[in-house]
């Protein structure tokens, strides 16, 4: 199977295709599940099986009516409305870059995650996604961007260990101050809490809420401490 159907980008675009005329007719729902059927690794809950079995569903008896064709139609609607995770950490990027005083700060670097399927990503991808600069100090300090929807029973699993090891020697190599900016819940865009800390504090890839309390952003303008190293 060509990994291109794993990527959600090429799904939303497939969708956006299939809905453009606002009809789905049988031979758009027959190459849709053409497709979903090559895809044999699918995350469970998620909306590409949520497709295949409305699919299965309305097909069962081999004949789709009006009123199945309107539902599938509002289901890829949906899907389209919805953001990939790129979107989503791009709009959390933006938010956090937003938070920053822009007659105290300037952007000096923003990362996009880039990849190709069995080929990969730039190797600065594993770095931190935005790098700042104080106008007046003329001090950088690099900033990892996440935005996680849900804490799970008290808890947010922010990075991966591999992740916070790439992060930590970039601040070795680059020796600048590496920040974690987390957003909780919301949106993306308006997460409901917000937290920057230093790396770190941040060493483990879980974090219970309680530990992450210190590091809320209570003010609608982000304050570093450069002095505090």
């Amino acid at each position: 199977m060509n990994n291109r159907l794993k990527s959600e980008s090429l799904w939303h675009g497939l969708a956006l295709a299939v809905i453009n005329d606002g009809n789905v007719d049988d031979d758009e729902i027959v190459m849709l599940y053409s497709l979903l059927c090559q895809y044999k690794d699918m995350k469970p809950g998620g909306a590409l099986p949520e497709l295949k079995s409305l699919i299965e569903r309305i097909c069962s008896d081999k004949v789709v009516t009006s009123a199945e064709r309107q539902g599938l139609l509002r289901f890829l609607k949906a899907f389209v409305s919805t953001k990939t995770p790129n979107e989503k950490g791009a709009a959390f990027e933006e938010y956090v870059i937003t938070c920053f005083d822009n007659k105290e700060y300037r952007l000096i670097e923003w990362r996009s995650d880039k990849h190709i399927p069995n080929w990969g990503g730039p190797a600065s991808c594993q770095w931190p996604d935005l790098v700042m600069e104080h106008i007046g100090r003329r001090e950088r300090v690099a900033i990892e961007c996440k935005y996680r929807s849900l804490p799970r029973s008290g808890q947010v699993e922010w990075a991966r260990p591999d992740q916070i090891y790439n992060y930590t020697q970039y601040e070795k190599r680059e020796k600048i101050p590496v920040y974690v900016a987390l957003g909780l819940g919301g949106a993306p865009e308006s997460p409901k809490a917000f937290y920057i800390a230093r790396l770190r504090h941040m060493k483990e890839p879980i974090m219970s809420l309680q530990d992450l309390d210190r590091f809320l952003v209570k003010s609608q303008v982000v304050e570093l401490d450069l002095d505090r190293k």
